[in-house]
């Protein structure tokens, strides 16, 4: 539920280019919203989408998510403070290695707790799969 009070706020349209943004339900599509903005929008667009939607309603979508880019599950698991297996989409990913929609490459000794970190710039999650911070 959207913030009371709050007005939909704008966000930049090459995030959803490939739907009509202009007729866009932000009540009834909010857990597209919430996933599309976390996969690509800057910064600005994470911090207007968690004003809107508020965190519990953004939390709930991420975690619920079928599935997130790699980089999104660590962002979202850094900024909510979770475990990576709270998340759907990371389990479907862990539990169907060969499949195609799982993450690429990933092995789970590369992802270990400390090695999630956020580099020089606090805006920019990084991680290093050889180096513990």
């Amino acid at each position: 539920m959207p913030q009371q009070g709050n007005s939909p706020p704008s966000f930049n349209k090459r995030i959803f280019w490939d739907v009509n943004y202009e007729v866009l339900d932000y009540d009834k599509k909010a857990g597209f919203i919430i996933k599309r903005i976390f996969d690509r929008g800057d910064v600005e667009d994470i911090r207007t989408c968690r004003r809107y939607y508020g965190d519990d309603k953004i939390r709930d979508a991420l975690t619920n998510a079928k599935w997130l880019s790699l980089s999104t599950i660590y962002l979202a698991a850094a900024l909510f403070n979770n475990e990576l297996t709270g998340y759907r989409c990371y389990n479907l990913g862990q539990s169907n290695p060969g499949h195609a929609g799982a993450y690429p490459g990933f092995r789970r000794d590369n992802y270990l707790p400390g090695r999630l970190h956020f580099d020089h710039n606090p805006h920019i999650l990084v991680v290093h799969p050889g180096r513990s911070s």
